[in-house]
């Protein structure tokens, strides 16, 4: 009995010694369970994190091309109204030469126009000399008063027309074929016109 006892005994050592070996066995598996779960874990955090920063540098990318196609879209603007302003600008020097070109064509048709009439004045004077000398009209009037008649009503139609004094002495010295009628002469009908 005693041998079976020990025997017992020794069997339920061993059993407890397996018992032990089996729980320190499952604690083993248990922790390496745990170590595998928490490795996974942490790699999913990872894999999270990584994610995470994608999408980040991709939205950081999405910003930076939107700030570009906006600064394109302004920069294109810009660079519109630019040739607008120039297309303007150029438009206006047209209009400006045009302009000037038609006061150029007025006036060379004013001074054609002024130097027809005193042609005609002065064919209107050269018949009544003729007829003076076949004998069918009166004398001439003074020769001083000839030269010069019709000189204030011209001047007064250049400066109706607006002209400077220097350039209504030029005309008429033009016209007329005299050197009496000064600056000071077309000062004095200015005035008269503005009193």
């Amino acid at each position: 009995m005693k041998k079976k006892a020990l025997v017992n005994k020794e069997a339920l050592v061993e059993a407890l010694v397996e018992q032990e070996a089996l729980v320190e066995g499952l604690v083993e598996q248990e922790a390496l369970v745990e170590q595998e779960a928490l490795v996974e874990q942490e790699a999913l955090v990872e894999q999270e994190a990584l994610v995470e920063q994608e999408a980040l540098v991709e939205q950081e990318a999405l910003v930076e091309q939107e700030a570009l196609v906006e600064q394109e879209a302004l920069v294109e603007q810009e660079g519109l109204v630019e040739q607008e302003a120039l297309v303007e600008q150029e438009a206006l020097v047209e209009q400006e030469a045009l302009v000037e070109q038609e006061g150029l064509v007025e006036q060379e048709a004013l001074v054609e126009l002024s130097a027809l009439r005193r042609e005609k004045e002065l064919l209107g004077l050269r018949e009544k000399e003729l007829l003076v000398l076949l004998g069918l009209c009166g004398a001439s009037p003074e020769p001083g008063k000839a030269k010069n008649a019709g000189v204030g009503n011209r001047v007064r139609e250049l400066l109706a027309l607006g002209m400077s004094n220097k350039e209504i002495v030029g005309l008429v010295a033009q016209e007329y074929g005299n050197d009496r009628t000064t600056y000071a002469c077309v000062a004095w009908y200015r005035n008269k016109l503005k009193g």
